[in-house]
């Protein structure tokens, strides 16, 4: 992302299609393609950059969780709620994060910034909501799976915490309070230091 961002470059199409790793596997080198949506050095480019950022984030989930943040995307009917959706599942996601690795966590994690009136309960009902199913299936999922690695004895209580701590700031749903870049780059979640000991 560091790169495109050089380079002026938006991919919006981020995606674990669009990115192959490269041979040998081991190295960790990867190539990003499918450019078909890019974005090239338009005046927003800041706060467009940080839609690879927000992309970064759901893919990671997916990669660490096996499931998709924000399943059902090519479905009609989960389109139709789109937002309220995701407002859901990233609450159920910050919940988790603040609740279980964060020791100065003050509650609820309410996503702020996405259009609702200050102190309006972000919490919808779901049985309002015509893809109630596929939004209760998708939070229960996510919820049992960020349980299931919580204790999971191959990752220390450090590696998790700063792994909900960098997912937490990917995800941010306001892209001028989001990490850019290289800020990303520098979170401690990526330190070596943390894997090796």
């Amino acid at each position: 992302l560091k790169l495109l961002e050089i380079a002026g470059v938006v991919h919006a199409d981020l995606k674990l299609e669009n990115v192959l790793l490269c041979n040998p596997p081991t190295s960790g080198a990867c190539k990003v393609v499918n450019f078909g949506h890019s974005l090239s050095t338009p005046d927003d480019i800041f706060l467009r950059q940080k839609v690879d950022v927000w992309s970064l984030g759901c893919m990671l989930v997916e990669l660490v969780t096996g499931v998709s943040l924000f399943p059902n995307e090519a479905s009609p009917r989960a389109s139709y709620h789109h937002s309220d959706s995701h407002v859901v599942l990233l609450e159920t996601f910050r919940d988790f994060a603040c609740t279980s690795f964060d020791p100065n966590c003050k509650g609820r994690q309410r996503v702020s910034g996405c259009g609702l009136k200050d102190g309006e309960c972000l919490r919808f009902d779901l049985d309002l909501h015509s893809p109630e199913s596929e939004t209760r299936s998708a939070v229960s999922g996510l919820a049992s799976r960020m349980k299931a690695l919580s204790r999971d004895p191959n990752y220390s209580r450090e590696q998790l915490t700063l792994f909900f701590d960098f997912i937490v700031k990917l995800l941010e749903f306001r892209p001028e309070e989001r990490l850019d870049p290289q800020a990303a780059l520098e979170h401690p979640f990526l330190d070596d230091c943390v894997w090796t000991s």
